[in-house]
This record gives C-alpha cells, structure tokens and sequence, in this order.
C-alpha cells in the first residue's frame, strides 16, 4: 500500500496547489506604481531636463501577440502645466494655434508627428502621432495603437516572457518647430527631431500578468538624447501553477488505476477502470484546448507534459487492462464436498445368538471364541 500512499499524497499537493493558485489570481490586482493613472502622474510630475520642455508620451501595454512576436499598446500625450508644455511655430515663428480661435490652424490640421519606438535588436515600430492631438490631449480618451517587436519564445507556455528595451523618439515635420513657452529665453529649436519623456503602464487587462522594469518613466536629454525602459512581461506564478497542478491530474489517475489492477492479481477489471482511463485520456485532449491559446502555434511545454501522459495511459493501458484475456478471467473453483453430512443409517439387527462377523484378520473378541465341548 506504499504506491497507494503516495498517489494520495501527490494528489492532494496538487489540489492544494490549484486552490492557492485560483485563490491568488482572483485577488490578484496589478502593481499600483504600474498602473496607467499612476504613471500618467508621475509622467506628468516628472522635472524636465533642458530648455525646451518635452512632449510627455504614455505607452499602455494592452496585450501581446505570440504569433508575430509584438507587443500591442497604445500611445498617448499626456497633459501637462501650461508652463511646462512645448510651444509649436511655423518656420516663421508664429504658434501654429491660432491665438483668436485657439484651433490649430488649417495648414496644420493634417499634420503628424514621426513617433518611433525602438527596441534593442529589434525592429522598429512608427507611429504617424496627429499634431492636432499633441496640442489638445486633455481631449483625448485613446490614443494611437501600436504593435511593439519583443523578444519572445511562445514554445516556453507557459512560462513565456516578452522581453524588450525600449526608447521613444518624436520628429517634427519639416512645417513645425518647436519652442519653450518663454521664447525670450528660449530660442525656437530646429525641426527635426524634439524632446520626449516617456513612461509604460500595464493595462488592467493584464493584471494577471508579472511586469517587471527598472523605471516606469524616464527622464528627457534634449533632442539628440536616448534613454530606454528594460521591460519583462510574463505570466504570473498563480497561471502556470494552476495549469500544472491541473495537467498532471490525468497522470495520478493512471498511476491510482494502474496500482489497483496489481493490488487485484489479475482479476478482471471493473467498469469502474475503464472510466478512470477513458476520463483521463479525455482530460488530457481537452486541457490542451482549454489552457493554450489559440494564438500559439507549434508544440509547447504544456504539449509536451500532456503527450507524456497520453504515453503513460496507453501503456497502462496495454500492460494491464489489455492483456492476454486468460488472465483476466476468474479461477476456476474445483467441486467440495457438501457440507451437510449424510443421514445417518441404522444398523440391520442379526438373529439372537448371532454375533457381528469381524473383517478378515481381526481379532475375535473373547467372548466370541468357542470354547472346548466336553467329550461324553
């Protein structure tokens, strides 16, 4: 009963394990400090670096995509204090709001900044950023989509991570320039290139997910500066526990039917039995289909664990329940003897004077010897 025991024991770790990993990923909630409303305030409160402020970006992670190796987001301006903001001209000079209507003027109004978003080793990801949107963001309820190249192996399910360095960079169009609110003191910057601080949040649809980064905003040096932001994106211990301890609960089922076919010495298998196989070998075609997304393709970790266990119930399956049939059928049990006894039989009464022949060589009793006559 020692294989018994420890069926048992597993089975309850694993029980145990999938209740504390569904426990603590339905109370699981994202970092604070990662959040987009707590970035856009740091973003925002963020000391600028140089004469002329920075456009203020918040890249949004949304979700990722496996299949072409991206990260979706999104990115948006974030409003600041009228003093700390930048100052768009034309090549003249004039602010390219117009002061009377405070509307962008019409030679603007198609205008898009050149927003790129670089990662190391990687390509690059441009967004066309309307510069109607840079100069009203308080406006905005979304801002621009973008799919952001990462480094990414989708066969490590589901212990993949998303991985990139990332830096943000902003170019005017040959139109714009860009200037400080005071321009006394500032000079008008040249077109081109413009400074940027950046910050990146998680969105709550991935509060599940572990986010990791050295610095959720970075700080701003001037136009030809570049900073980046280390970024680990991965699914959290409370995922790939709960699909684990639920992936192996077809292999104790196994394990539970395979000790109690040797327990029972070849004795035919119940209709039990063949429930507990065929209910794990369906387990095991449907956890595949519940737990990896269908966005991965090719074999994964979780493949591999639930193959091996196919390859064990078919085994099992072949080594005990269908083996050579003679020995699955019951012994044969040989005839005994009835267990009542037989009724009892009188004994035949002898003719007075008679006395019982005894068998061949036994002795005569005394009694029964003829004594010697007397001659006359």
């Amino acid at each position: 009963m020692r294989g018994a025991g420890v069926v048992r024991f597993v089975a309850a770790v694993l029980a145990g394990a999938a209740v504390c990993a569904s426990m603590g990923s339905l109370l699981r909630f994202t970092k604070a400090e990662h959040m987009p409303a707590a970035v856009s305030i740091e973003l925002r409160d963020h000391a600028a670096v140089g004469p002329v402020p920075p456009v203020r970006f918040l890249v949004t992670i949304t979700g990722v995509n496996p299949v072409e190796r991206r990260i979706n987001a999104t990115v948006t301006v974030k409003a600041t204090e009228y003093e700390d903001r930048p100052v768009f001209v034309d090549s003249d000079g004039r602010p390219v709001v117009d002061p009377k209507t405070g509307e962008l003027r019409a030679e603007f109004a198609d205008l898009n900044l050149t927003v790129t978003l670089y990662g190391t080793w990687l390509d690059d990801a441009v967004v066309s950023y309307p510069l109607a949107k840079v100069l009203a963001p308080s406006t905005l309820t979304s801002g621009v989509s973008v799919a952001i190249p990462a480094e990414v192996d989708p066969s490590r399910f589901p212990n993949d991570l998303y991985s990139l360095d990332l830096s943000v960079t902003a170019f005017l169009p040959l139109q714009v320039g860009v200037t400080s609110a005071d321009t006394q003191q500032h000079p008008t910057a040249a077109h081109g290139s413009i400074p940027v601080m950046f910050g990146v949040a998680v969105d709550n649809r991935l509060s599940q997910w572990d986010f990791d980064t050295d610095m959720p905003v970075t700080n701003s040096r001037g136009p030809t500066g570049l900073q980046d932001i280390a970024i680990v994106l991965g699914r959290g211990w409370t995922s790939w526990l709960f699909i684990y301890a639920v992936s192996l609960m077809p292999a104790i089922i196994g394990a539970a039917f395979a000790i109690r076919t040797r327990n029972r010495r070849g004795t035919a298998g119940d209709a039990s039995a063949a429930m507990e196989l065929a209910a794990a070998l369906i387990a095991l075609i449907a956890l595949r289909q519940v737990f990896v997304p269908t966005d991965i393709a090719g074999l994964t970790r979780l493949d591999y664990l639930l193959g091996i266990q196919v390859l064990g119930v078919c085994w099992l399956m072949a080594s005990i329940y269908l083996r050579d049939p003679a020995t699955h059928e019951p012994p044969l049990i040989e005839p005994q003897p009835p267990t009542t006894p037989p009724p009892r039989r009188r004994p035949s009464r002898l003719p007075r004077g008679h006395a019982p022949r005894p068998p061949d060589g036994a002795q005569r009793p005394p009694s029964a010897q003829r004594r010697p006559g007397r001659l006359s």
